[in-house]
Formats: C-alpha cells, structure tokens, sequence
C-alpha cells in the first residue's frame, strides 16, 4: 500500500481516488510524501483531482496483443470534446501502442494502475508515450507508462512529452524505460506555446535512456517534489535543464524532496553529460534562465557535487542549491 501523505491540509497531494496496483503489476508511485513547494508556492498543476462520477471510461482490449493505439486515441478526443476526464480501467496484461497520444484532457488509472506500453522502439518523437497538446490542463494520475528502451539511448521518445500547457499535475505514475526522459518538455516544440505551471508530484521514473526530466524549450513555474528516481547507469544528468536554443528559457523550477538513486555513466557517455544529479547548462543560450530551487533532495549518487551550474553561452542566475544530501531523506 502506498505511504501516507505526511503534511496535512495539503490540497495538491490528495490521495488517490483509485484502487492502488497489485503486487507484481507495477511499484508503488512516489516517496510517499506530501510536502509541498518551498519557493514556488504558486505552482498549484490543475488544481484539485478531477470529478470522475461523469467521466467517460476507455473500453480498449488492454490485452497485450492488440493495437490499442486508434482505440485510445478516439477515447480521448471524445473525452476532451465533451470536456470530461478519461478513466482508464486496469486488465490483467496491458494497452499496447505504437504511436504517441495525443492527450488534451485528464486521464486517471482506475481498478488497479493500468499499464500503457509502447512497442515501438525509435527513439524519435513518434515513439513517445503520452503527448500533452497545447491548452491541456488537467491531471496524469495512476498510469504504468512503459518505453521500448532496450540499451540504445534516442531523444525524443519520452514516456511523457510536455506541449504548452499551462495547468497540468502529473501524480502518482510509475514512469518507466523510455527510449528518451521520462518528462520532457519536447511536444511544445510542435506548437511553439510555453509550458507553464506543471506539478510533478509522488511518481516513481525508472531506467531512462536519457534523463528523468528534461527542461529544454520554454518552461515556467515547474515544481518537481516527492518522487522517486532510479536511474542506475545514466546517460545525462538525471534531472537536466538545459535550453538548447536562443529562444529558449527556463526559469522559476523546484526540485525538493525527491530520492533519487543515480549510479556512474553508462559506458559511451561523455563525461561533460554528467556532472551533477541535476544540471543547470547555459552551453547554447546566452540567457538560459533563473531561479533554479534544488533542496532537501536525498538518496546516492557517484560524486559530491549534487547540482552543477554549468557555463556555456550563457549562466544560469538564482540556482539555491542546499540540504541535498547522500542517505536518508533529510529533515526541513
């Protein structure tokens, strides 16, 4: 069963209106705890979980064999067009996909955290998991989100690629093996909007190929507090905010509470890729950002230097860096 949220009165975390996984179908999401942003308070996701007595409900084969990608692809559209959440019910296997899709509304695993696997192993943008398009707000709760990555690292094919959304709570997912980042913000560059105000809250992100999250684009108000990451060989830095253009900048991000268990680079990996468990690079923009808040981050990890601001083009200001320390889970 999944650890009690610790702070009360905490509207963000709110327990899961769902059936939590069976052991053997997916690790429990999360570290368990309920703490919310230190520095941006004002980063609130969608706000609180939506009603789910009105939903529309997915009816996919879920059986590990069929294609599932048209049929949850036409469930979606009809649950955004009626502006309702989708429900999607856990089966015993699990939906296989081999396109992205495209998510413009809430989805919430429901009997259970239902498994999405992608079969496609490109590690371009048309092997992602989840797209959120541009004006999605809403919540990704209780989903198994699984990638194709099998020791070839790509970098775009995300369990989860961010558009310009500006509202959305990702909470209580297992996110695992992409061929790309777990998160990125790489689907805004389809529609050229900001992603703004995304709560990252109590996942578990698993063996990526690439990062846990990426930060690349244009990107506000990012709170990322209470997960969990294991990324074992890395291939980057776990956690890289790293604007890749001139016309990109990332500023105002929390990354708080989280355990993370980030073992030495995979072999092949440029050292100058992983220097700190979670990286500030200016390398292509001269304005990469500001106000960077990295604290009471816990776990292991192969050197001492837990953030690394890293000057290129550019330097990021305002990165606060403090209370990240190697064990235990530190106190406030």
């Amino acid at each position: 069963m999944p650890r009690p949220i610790r702070s009360t009165g905490l509207a963000l975390a709110l327990t899961a209106l769902v059936a939590p996984a069976s052991q053997g179908q997916a690790p429990v999401a999360g570290t368990g705890g309920g703490r919310a942003p230190l520095y941006l308070r004002g980063v609130t996701g969608a706000g609180p979980m939506p009603r789910i007595d009105t939903a529309r409900v997915a009816a996919c084969a879920g059986d590990g064999r069929a294609d599932d990608t048209g049929c949850l692809q036409r469930a979606l559209d009809a649950a955004a067009g009626a502006k309702q959440p989708l429900l999607l019910p856990a089966t015993p296997a699990w939906y296989r996909i081999t396109a992205p899709l495209r998510v413009a509304t809430s989805v919430i695993g429901v009997g259970g955290m239902p498994t999405i696997r992608q079969t496609s192993s490109c590690g371009t943008r048309q092997c992602a998991g989840l797209r959120l398009e541009q004006g999605m707000r809403g919540w990704i709760h209780n989903l198994h989100l699984v990638g194709a990555f099998q020791g070839q690292p790509g970098e775009f094919a995300h369990n989860i690629s961010v558009g310009g959304v500006d509202g959305v709570t990702i909470q209580g997912n297992v996110l695992e093996s992409p061929v790309g980042d777990n998160i990125a913000d790489n689907a805004q560059e389809l529609d050229r909007a900001a992603a703004r105000n995304v709560l990252i809250f109590g996942n578990t992100l698993l063996t990526p190929a690439r990062c846990a999250i990426s930060l690349v684009n244009v990107s506000s108000g990012w709170a990322i507090v209470n997960n969990r990451l294991v990324d074992p060989v890395p291939w980057v830095s776990p956690i890289d905010i790293e604007p890749w253009r001139p016309s990109s900048r990332i500023s105002d991000v929390e990354v708080a509470y989280n355990e993370i268990t980030a073992g030495p680079p995979r072999r092949g990996a440029s050292p100058g890729d992983y220097t700190g468990v979670v990286a500030a690079s200016g390398w292509f923009d001269p304005t990469p950002g500001e106000n960077i808040y990295v604290h009471h981050n816990y776990g292991s990890w192969p050197f001492a230097r837990f953030v690394a601001v890293v000057a290129g083009k550019g330097t990021f200001r305002n990165v606060v860096d403090e209370k990240n320390v190697p064990g235990e889970e530190p106190v406030p």
